[in-house]
């Protein structure tokens, strides 16, 4: 069904403003993810707080894959300006950001590939494991004109059947288990390697743009938040899986808590007020500070590792702390010319 319900929008952009918020709080969860300082096993709560802080937070990065398909999907793009217009937003940054981690990170481990070496191999794999989210959305544009021709001629059926094989790749982490050869079907020769990936949250994030309009206070809302937390909080618990099943962008419990966080942001009413405006904000720099975040974070784990606080306390500080600094940063950059090469 088809949300005909009105929608407050953003006076600069005019979008939907439940995109930016979805965005904004997206954001908040990668610098939640990265936060904990380095894993020693002596800091108060870490046995415990650091799996689950990443294991209910990292669906931050698969909503973002979620806001690019609901956004860039919805209509066919005409090849040439599409590829013209996406890529000197991303290619010129993943230059950039390649290179001044690739110098940056030698203060904390040093490669053993040459900065000449590891350079010119931007343009094959990350130098930094910051940027593979980068990487992945080259991948997704590049098929974004073909895939928006498809939806805009075929039927909820259609996308629903597709989102359905794509579904069966998320039991693999949960398959494996008992067959360690199962995660061979996403290989090269895998018969459901074509399905496989982040295309599929990409997909995802337009059909339930598109065609859902579920009320957060329905009890269909209320079955798949349980279904979607309660499932990783027995697996948690229980000791009867191992946790590291869990903790994969590619697993049906993370696509569900996705789902629910989708559902949840687009189902609210918003009120105007500083807060929102804040948000908006942060919104607006999101990419921004996805991108200079581990320039202020990097340095403060590691010394914040000696210090053995709580991770009830640090990992909240740490992420408020690095996330106005990247903040600060952004805003200052982008006062200077030539700022959108650095940032899209």
């Amino acid at each position: 069904i088809m949300d005909s319900r009105p929608k407050i929008t953003s006076n600069k952009t005019n979008r939907e403003i439940w995109i930016d918020i979805l965005r904004a709080f997206a954001c908040i969860c990668v610098l939640l993810v990265h936060s904990p300082a380095k894993y020693d096993g002596q800091i108060p709560g870490q046995p415990v707080l650091a799996p689950a802080n990443y294991l209910f937070m990292a669906w931050g990065v698969s909503v973002f894959f979620m806001i690019s398909g609901a956004l860039l999907f919805n209509k066919p793009q005409n090849l040439r300006v599409f590829y013209k217009r996406r890529f000197a937003r991303v290619l010129i940054p993943i230059l950039i950001w390649s290179v001044i981690y690739i110098f940056f990170d030698d203060f904390f481990e040093l490669s053993d590939k040459s900065h000449l070496t590891r350079i010119l191999s931007i343009p094959l794999f990350e130098q930094t494991a910051l940027l593979w989210f980068m990487y992945t959305l080259v991948g997704i544009y590049l098929v974004t004109p073909i895939i928006s021709i498809w939806l805009s001629n075929c039927s909820k059926r259609d996308v629903e059947i597709v989102l359905g094989i794509w579904s069966l790749t998320l039991f693999l982490p949960y398959i494996k288990l008992l067959n360690p050869d199962a995660i061979a079907v996403i290989g090269a020769n895998g018969i459901l390697h074509n399905f496989y990936g982040f295309i599929g949250y990409a997909l995802l994030g337009y059909y339930l743009r598109k065609y859902t309009n579920i009320s957060i206070m329905s009890l269909r809302f209320l079955v798949i938040v349980v279904i979607a937390f309660g499932f990783p909080l027995f697996v948690f618990f229980s000791n009867l899986l191992p946790v590291d099943v869990l903790n994969d962008s590619m697993s049906i419990s993370a696509a569900l808590m996705s789902t629910v966080a989708f559902l949840f942001f687009k189902g609210l009413d918003y009120k105007d007020g500083l807060l929102l405006k804040a948000i908006l904000k942060i919104a607006e720099y999101s990419f921004a500070i996805y991108l200079c975040h581990m320039l202020f974070l990097k340095p403060l784990r590691y010394w914040l590792t000696d210090f053995h606080i709580n991770y009830m306390i640090q990992i909240p500080l740490t992420a408020l702390f690095v996330g106005i600094l990247s903040y600060i940063f952004v805003w200052a950059l982008s006062k200077i010319p030539y700022s959108k090469f650095f940032f899209g």
